[in-house]
């Protein structure tokens, strides 16, 4: 069973820190970050002077404490 969750079903919270993916492909993004006003999936890497922000177009997701199955 499945533990993802469709973001055309329901959204995580504005802030929110989970898992997320492409349906039906492997892998996944482990920490991203839910901006609610873009409908994004974000990550932030700290490379000392800057901050490189990454921006994913998935569409799956899952609270971070969950383990992905598949």
């Amino acid at each position: 069973m499945s533990n993802w969750i469709s973001v055309y079903k329901k959204t995580p919270e504005h802030g929110q820190v989970v898992n997320s993916r492409i349906s039906g492909e492997q892998g996944y993004c482990g920490g991203s970050e839910w901006d609610s006003y873009s409908s994004t999936f974000r990550t932030y890497t700290n490379h000392r002077n800057r901050y490189e922000i990454t921006i994913w177009k998935h569409d799956e997701w899952m609270p971070s404490e969950e383990r992905p199955d598949d």
